[in-house]
């Protein structure tokens, strides 16, 4: 059961791992995004200024969850 749950869940987990790693290297080297102007909402401007703390976050979630349904599936092979 663990295993359709794995081959179903592998490519958004790849997304978010891909995006993830995408922000932490615009938030690194300054490039990639463009920064917002500045009439532009709050928000915007937020999240301009944590993207590496979301890319993160996002990049260790999806390993963690990736690494777990694989483990969960091997264990259920036993």
């Amino acid at each position: 059961m663990y295993w359709l749950i794995l081959v179903i869940s592998v490519f958004p987990l790849l997304g978010f791992i891909v995006l993830g790693i995408y922000l932490l290297y615009s938030a690194v080297s300054g490039r990639g995004m463009t920064p917002p102007e500045p009439e532009a909402p709050f928000v915007l401007h937020l999240r301009y200024k944590l993207r590496g703390i979301i890319g993160l976050v996002f990049a260790c979630a999806a390993t963690y969850s990736l690494y777990k349904m694989v483990v969960l599936g091997l264990a259920d092979l036993k």
